[in-house]
């Protein structure tokens, strides 16, 4: 929760996803990959999942009217790859965050990979 509260000053954004996913009862087609962002000046926040249960994603990020310089910060949150991971007293780290920042910048666009069942949220330098 603490990941999602330091960034959640700002305008929410409409993101757009393209890539493998599933077909779903109730919702379509629905991808692996699940986004959300807020811009906060000169800041982005992505906060991005991978609801693959066995599949690393490779993301980019890219933006219609400007360009992303380099990142700020960001955190991974993971489970180790288990659907069913918790916290216990005996075992308290099972399912925790760790920072994340193995981030290419290329053109503008944000590359990285993510690992299957996790979620990210990363801040994000926009060129002024």
């Amino acid at each position: 929760l603490e990941m999602f509260a330091r960034r959640q000053n700002g305008i929410a954004l409409q993101t757009a996803v393209a890539g493998p996913g599933y077909d779903s009862t109730h919702n379509g087609r629905v991808t692996y990959i699940d986004t959300s962002a807020i811009l906060d000046e000169e800041t982005l926040h992505v906060f991005i999942s991978n609801r693959s249960m066995d599949e690393e994603a490779e993301v980019c990020i890219s933006l219609e009217d400007n360009a992303i310089s380099k990142l700020e910060n960001a955190e991974l949150l993971t489970g180790g790859g288990d659907p069913k991971a918790a916290n216990s007293f005996e075992n308290p780290d099972v399912v925790g965050t760790k920072s994340f920042t193995d981030v290419q910048f290329t053109n503008g666009k944000a590359r990285f990979i993510l690992p299957p069942l996790s979620v990210a949220a990363m801040s994000l330098k926009m060129i002024d």
